[in-house]
């Protein structure tokens, strides 16, 4: 389960029109001066803190004595009602949109989640010549208002040149998840 022949899958999911303008946003992972800010879909408590949810959960853990996981904020805040749909589909873990400001990254890494994989939904500034996301060495050449399951486990990094807004969502490894993506792959 979850071996697949590609690292990037387009998936046949519904467009979402969003006013991001409305949401409240928090700094992201905020011990790093970097432009990137979240808005949280799932929380650990249901609520649009941001804290540890917008943070490095690896950063968190070390600091605080904890051991969450990507799975433990599994609770919807009030924006889960854009995406509400995707529980027919998957079991979502952290999950949060995420706004990249001019220059804003994310250097090299792998998420080393075993019990998760990454779902993306693209909204803004996502296009080839403003968002570089690189997987394995490879540039992906994504598009605006469109879904994609991304394998973050390989080495990836993301630089936006003049801002981009898209979503992150952990799904759960699972029977459902499985058969959710083999019915969701778009084939072209």
């Amino acid at each position: 389960m979850f071996e697949y022949y590609e690292n990037i899958i387009q998936l046949n999911l519904p467009t979402v029109n969003l006013d991001t303008q409305k949401l409240d946003w928090k700094q992201y992972n905020p011990r790093k001066n970097i432009a990137r800010w979240g808005a949280s879909i799932t929380s650990l408590d249901g609520k649009l803190s941001g804290i540890p949810d917008l943070d490095s959960i690896y950063e968190y853990n070390k600091i605080h004595n904890t051991n969450h996981t990507e799975s433990s904020f599994n609770h919807p805040t009030e924006n889960f009602k854009y995406f509400d749909f995707l529980t027919q589909h998957f079991d979502l873990g952290r999950s949060h949109f995420l706004k990249l400001g001019q220059g804003g990254f994310f250097p090299p890494h792998r998420d080393f989640d075993p019990a998760t994989f990454r779902i993306i939904y693209t909204i803004s500034g996502c296009e080839e010549h403003n968002l570089v996301w690189i997987l394995n060495g490879q540039v992906l050449r994504l598009q605006n208002h469109k879904w994609y399951y991304i394998n973050t486990k390989m080495i990836h990094s993301v630089f936006s040149f003049y801002g981009s807004e898209f979503v992150v969502f952990n799904a759960v490894k699972n029977q459902k998840a499985h058969d959710s993506l083999i019915h969701l792959m778009s084939v072209k």
